[in-house]
C-alpha cells in the first residue's frame, strides 16, 4: 500500500463511528460499504446485521440486491456490442427487434437504443404492467398497449420496461440471454464470482442480506413471493435483477473509473465507454442543497456534481447507491438493508474526507429535513360521497377483466366481500361511493380507487384504475 493510500485511510478514521450511530438514528438493520481510489480497493466493511432476527452480521462479502444499479450493466452490455459493430445506438430498435412497437406510431418507428437507455421514449413508468407475461419477448410484444404521456425525446421518464427491452436487445443480437452475456463478458472478467441474478440462489449461499422497509415505524422484511420459487426467472432482470457484494462492486467501480479497463483487460473501448458517462438528456431533479449541481442522464447513469466535482451516480430500490467521481478517481458503493438518508450521509461524508474539505454535518441536515417533512405533512382530504351504495348486487362485480398491457384483473367474492387476488394474497375492496371501490394499498403502494362501469344493458362491462398516474386510468374490459 502506497503512502497516498495510507493518508486516505487516515482521513477515513472515525467513519465507523459515524455509520454505527447512523444505523441507530435511521433504524437501518445493516449495510456494507466499499471505497475505491486510484484503481484499487481502499476500504470495505460491513455494519450491523444482514438478518437482525437471527443475529447474522453484514460484511463486505454479503450478497445484496443492487436493484436498479443493474441498469449500468445493461448500458455496458450494449456498449460492448457497439464496439463489435453489432449495434448502432442511433438506429431504430425495430432494426434489431422487429416486433418492438409502442402505442405512439412515430415512436415505434424511431425509438433507438440510446432513447431506451436515457429514459426518453415518451412512455411513463407503467410499473404495474406486463406482470402476466413470463418472458421478455412477450413483454416487448405487449408494450404497444401502454399509453405514452409525452412525445419521445421531450421529457425524461424513468422506465424499467425500457431497460427490460434494452436487455432483450442483447438476447436478440447475440442469441444468448442477457444474463448469460453479463456473466461471460462482465462478471467473469471483473472477478465478480459471487454476483448473480437469482434471489433464491443468493439466499442459499448463507451470506445474503434480507431487505426491509418501515411500515408505521415498524421494521418489516421484504418478501418477493415469486422469487422464492427456485425455478422462477425474473424477466425484468435487466432493470434490476443483479445481486452483488460490496467487494465485487468495488471491481465494477474500478472498471468505471479506468474508462473500461480492469487489470489490464479492456472490456469496452474508451470511446464507447465515454458515452455512458456523458449527458444525453436533461433530468428534472434538482437538489435543495447548493453543494449539488444540476442533473442530467447518461446511459445507465445520472450525472451531476458535488462541491464542484462531477459525479456519475445511480441508485437502487432497496437503497443502494453507487457514486463515482471520475476526475478524482474515487468510487463509493453503499448497500443498506433499509433505504434511508443514512446512505447520502455516508457518501457525502466520505467524499468530504477524501477531498480534504471541511466535513458538512449531513446528519444534522437530514434530520432537519425529516422533521420539516413531518411538520409539513398535510392530512388527506376525502372526496367520498357519504350515504351511497353499489348499484348492483356484489356478485355482479365479479369476473375476469383484461387489459392487454396490464394483464388480468380478477374480482372474486367471499363472505368478507369483493377481493382482488394477487400472488396468493386476497386484497379486499372497500366500498367508497356508488360503483367506486377502494383497493387498499399494500406495504409498498398507497391505496387507489377502482371504478366499475356498466354497458347499455346494465351489465358491469369494465373496471378502471389509476395504476399509472401520468396517463388516463387503465381500463380493464370484462373477458369472463
Amino acid at each position: 500500500m502506497g503512502n497516498n493510500s495510507k493518508d486516505d485511510l487516515l482521513r477515513l478514521e472515525g467513519l465507523d463511528q459515524l455509520i454505527e450511530r447512523g444505523l441507530k438514528e435511521w433504524k437501518v438493520p445493516g449495510l456494507s460499504v466499499s471505497v475505491v481510489k486510484d484503481g484499487e480497493l481502499l476500504f470495505s466493511n460491513g455494519y450491523g446485521f444482514r438478518d437482525p432476527e437471527k443475529g447474522l452480521k453484514m460484511d463486505a462479502d454479503t450478497l445484496y440486491r443492487i436493484a436498479s444499479n443493474t441498469k449500468a450493466f445493461v448500458s455496458l452490455s450494449l456498449a460492448i456490442l457497439v464496439d463489435e459493430g453489432r449495434l448502432d445506438l442511433d438506429k431504430p430498435v425495430r432494426n434489431y427487434i422487429p416486433y418492438f412497437r409502442l402505442k405512439d406510431s412515430y415512436a415505434s418507428e424511431n425509438v433507438t437504443p440510446r432513447d431506451l437507455l436515457c429514459h426518453r421514449t415518451g412512455l411513463p413508468a407503467h410499473d404495474g404492467a406486463l406482470h402476466d407475461f413470463k418472458t421478455r419477448k412477450e413483454m416487448v410484444e405487449n408494450l404497444q398497449y401502454l399509453d405514452s404521456s409525452y412525445l419521445m425525446r421531450t421529457k425524461l421518464q424513468y422506465n424499467n420496461l425500457m431497460y427490460m427491452t434494452a436487455g432483450h436487445l442483447v438476447d436478440c443480437i447475440t442469441g444468448q440471454k442477457w444474463e448469460s452475456f453479463v456473466q461471460e463478458r462482465i462478471f467473469n472478467v471483473l472477478e465478480m464470482g459471487k454476483s448473480n441474478f437469482s434471489y433464491f440462489k443468493s439466499r442459499l449461499t448463507g451470506n445474503y442480506a434480507e431487505c426491509f422497509y418501515l411500515k408505521d415505524e415498524e421494521l418489516k422484511q421484504y418478501k418477493p413471493h415469486k422469487e422464492m420459487d427456485p425455478e422462477y426467472i425474473y424477466p425484468r432482470s435487466p432493470a434490476g435483477g443483479i445481486n452483488s457484494t460490496a467487494n465485487e462492486m468495488a471491481n465494477w467501480m474500478i472498471l468505471q473509473l479506468n474508462k473500461g479497463e480492469f487489470k489490464g483487460k479492456r472490456v469496452v473501448s474508451e470511446k464507447a465507454f465515454a458515452e455512458m458517462h456523458s449527458p444525453q438528456m436533461i433530468d428534472n431533479w434538482n437538489s435543495p442543497y447548493e453543494e449539488h449541481g444540476e442533473s442530467s442522464c447518461g446511459l445507465g447513469w445520472f450525472i451531476w456534481a458535488y462541491r464542484g466535482e462531477k459525479l456519475v451516480v445511480h441508485g437502487g430500490f432497496f437503497g443502494s447507491q453507487v457514486y463515482l467521481m471520475p476526475k478524482r478517481n474515487i468510487g463509493i458503493a453503499v448497500m443498506p438493508t433499509l433505504g434511508s438518508s443514512l446512505t447520502d450521509i455516508i457518501l457525502f461524508n466520505i467524499f468530504d474526507r477524501l477531498l480534504g474539505l471541511n466535513q458538512i454535518d449531513w446528519t444534522a441536515r437530514k434530520i432537519k429535513e425529516r422533521e420539516e417533512a413531518k411538520k409539513n405533512q398535510q392530512p388527506a382530504v376525502s372526496d367520498q360521497i357519504k350515504g351511497t351504495s353499489p348499484s348492483q348486487a356484489l356478485e355482479a362485480y365479479c369476473g375476469e377483466f383484461l387489459h392487454q398491457g396490464y394483464g388480468k384483473f380478477i374480482i372474486k367474492l367471499d363472505e368478507k366481500g369483493l377481493f382482488f387476488e394477487d400472488e396468493g394474497q386476497n386484497h379486499y375492496l372497500r366500498h367508497y361511493h356508488y360503483d367506486t371501490f377502494e383497493l387498499p394499498g399494500d406495504d409498498w403502494d398507497a391505496s387507489c380507487k377502482v371504478t366499475f362501469h356498466t354497458d347499455a344493458k346494465g351489465v358491469i362491462s369494465s373496471v378502471s384504475a389509476p395504476f399509472e398516474p401520468a396517463v388516463k386510468d387503465i381500463v380493464f374490459t370484462r373477458s369472463v
